[in-house]
């Protein structure tokens, strides 16, 4: 774990290393289900075995808020690797980015959990998003959520 405050520890509280690593959110981007790093306008992944970042994407001539967010992010598109919304910086238009990294890990989409769909409609932007299970390295396929869709017949529902 590490903070804005510096050193990167591991569970026993012990320094792993002094390299600071973007602290702001954590995005699931890449093909794999390690997270990576969600800072301003750019997506890094942490090489733990390098000791380093590497820049994975950057969004060019957008603008991001005082908590250096962008508009919104998370599973929109559905393959459940997460998307970012950013406004241009001359707030003329909205851009949707996504990953072009190709991914065999099949999962059901993020926003049919009920956890991730509640953080999406109630945190936005301000918080990074999670899951009700575990979504990381070494995990079981997640079990696909009993949720079904509310039909509209007329006058009632069903």
């Amino acid at each position: 774990m590490w903070s804005s405050s510096g050193n990167i520890y591991n569970v026993d509280g012990e320094v792993i290393s002094s390299v600071q690593p973007s602290t702001n959110f954590r995005i699931w981007w890449d093909g794999d289900v390690l997270g990576e790093l969600l800072d301003k306008n750019f997506v890094e992944k942490w090489d733990w075995q390098q000791n380093t970042t590497a820049r994975l994407f950057t969004a060019d001539d957008v603008r991001v808020n005082s908590r250096n967010a962008p508009v919104l992010y998370g599973d929109l598109l559905g393959d459940w690797r997460e998307e970012i919304l950013y406004e241009t910086s001359d707030f003329t238009a909205l851009r949707l980015y996504t990953t072009t990294i190709p991914s065999d890990v099949r999962i059901y989409t993020l926003p049919h959990n009920p956890a991730y769909r509640n953080g999406l409609a109630v945190k936005g932007y301000m918080q990074s998003l999670l899951t009700d299970y575990y979504l990381g390295e070494g995990m079981t396929t997640p079990t696909v959520p009993d949720i079904l869709p509310v039909v509209y017949n007329g006058d009632q529902e069903s």
